[in-house]
């Protein structure tokens, strides 16, 4: 959600408290969809399906309103390869959907993936949401090295652009810039566990917030 000013929520809140207003904004953070990635430089292989999953530890600071607040940052993703170096799919969380893809433009020992995404979402105006449409872009840069033969080491930087556009008033958006790591941890021969963290702050505007943004948590890869 937009919360650099109160005022644009203000038209679909009804009688909430500005500590409720924070607390809805971390756990629906829809103006940028969810935040982490897990995910490593592999794409899935041809004619192949993956079935991906993560719930995490969401944190967001508000520094104009000077506001924090918790949430969650979940996710459930399916993707198929198209080609030895691409594949593509769809997101869903409880805030929206996305479809995606993965290109793997270097292969060796240290891969290089490109992983952009297009998500939207539609609120309808509630107690604690406005009606409002959102859409945002992710563009994650994944660098991986393996490290054994089970685990790899994935870390890359992670730029959202938010956009805001409410059924009353006037629209925002933003620009985000952040990084994340992961840990890419064979654990069966078509499983993986995917532990990552990650941290970003706004560069410009104001969506999802004007501040900083952080997360924790596992994530898990099934190759169907």
């Amino acid at each position: 959600m937009h919360t650099r000013s109160l005022e644009p929520f203000a038209r679909g809140l009804l009688c909430a408290s500005a500590a409720a207003l924070a607390l809805a904004t971390a756990l629906g953070t829809t103006a940028c969809g969810t935040l982490a990635t897990h995910q490593g430089t592999a794409p899935v292989a041809p004619g192949e399906w993956q079935v991906a999953a993560s719930a995490g530890v969401l944190g967001l600071v508000d520094t104009e309103q000077k506001t924090k607040a918790p949430g969650a940052d979940v996710q459930l993703a399916l993707r198929r390869g198209l080609a030895p170096n691409l594949d593509a799919g769809l997101k869903l969380s409880p805030f929206g959907l996305d479809a995606l893809l993965k290109w793997r433009a270097l292969s060796g020992s240290w891969p290089v993936a490109v992983a952009p995404s297009l998500g939207v979402a539609r609120t309808p105006r509630t107690g604690l949401t406005t009606n409002a449409f959102f859409t945002w872009a992710h563009l994650p840069i994944i660098f991986g090295h393996a490290v054994s033969e089970k685990v790899s080491i994935n870390v890359g930087p992670h730029l959202i652009y938010g956009y805001y556009l409410p059924a009353v008033g006037d629209p925002a958006h933003g620009l985000s810039l952040g990084g994340f790591v992961n840990l890419e941890w064979r654990v069966a021969a078509r499983a993986r566990l995917v532990p990552e963290i990650g941290v970003f702050r706004t560069l410009s505007g104001e969506v999802p917030i004007t501040g900083w943004m952080a997360y924790v948590g596992p994530g898990v890869l099934v190759d169907l």
